[in-house]
């Protein structure tokens, strides 16, 4: 009896661990790379950078910062946030979004795997998908900037990180 139980228990955490990448993969993801992608192809399809340093790479056009290795060989991070004069990323990360709240992304996600120390405008919670680690930060405050293009609420997404 007691070894049926820790098969059915083992059985049980594989099933919930497949289903909860499952269950990411079927969310909406619209960034237009991903981490782990081969620089050179990726920045084919992205074209010119608004700006650019040593390892990341800045596309107004799609409201992301692109980061790589020291190489630049592969992508290691993506950024999706707001830039000047309203500028900001359009689409979804495993289904949340820029102005998205705390509890959808908890809807979606789960439980936050921890929450970082808030600075004055925003704080920032992770949560962790096998390899993949979003870094999601959150307004503190409502507020008006024309530069984020008016009004934003309290505990709605400010910035996502993915790697």
């Amino acid at each position: 009896m007691k070894n049926l139980f820790h098969v059915l228990l083992i059985s049980l955490l594989i099933i919930s661990c497949r289903t909860r990448q499952e269950h990411l993969a079927a969310l909406d993801y619209t960034l237009p790379v991903r981490v782990e992608d081969d620089w050179k192809k990726a920045s084919e399809k992205l074209g010119k950078p608004d700006r650019s340093g040593a390892n990341f790479f800045t596309f107004y056009q799609y409201g992301i910062v692109v980061y790589t290795d020291a190489t630049q060989q592969k992508i290691t991070a993506i950024v999706a946030t707001w830039f000047e004069r309203g500028i900001h990323f359009t689409g979804k990360i495993y289904g949340i979004g820029l102005g998205d709240t705390l509890p959808k992304c908890r809807r979606l996600w789960g439980q936050e795997q921890h929450i970082e120390t808030p600075s004055e405008d925003y704080y920032r919670m992770v949560w962790k998908f096998g390899k993949r680690t979003l870094e999601v930060e959150f307004w503190l405050l409502g507020g008006f900037d024309t530069d984020l293009g008016g009004n934003y609420d309290a505990d709605t997404v400010k910035r996502i990180q993915i790697t």
